[in-house]
């Protein structure tokens, strides 16, 4: 089996705790993730791998 990452893609502005959490579930049962902010309004608590910006 190869070797596979998650992308993880919300509005973090109003999602932040749900995608945060969803991330972590991944990455406690070894997968691999990253993340992509594609909000419109806020910023996420903490800086996304892929940014709005």
């Amino acid at each position: 089996m190869t070797d596979r990452t998650i992308l993880v893609v919300g509005t973090y502005d109003t999602k932040d705790d749900e995608l945060t959490y969803i991330a972590q579930v991944i990455r406690a049962q070894g997968g691999g993730v990253l993340t992509m902010d594609v909000s419109v309004l806020g910023d996420p608590s903490v800086p996304t791998d892929l940014s709005k910006h």
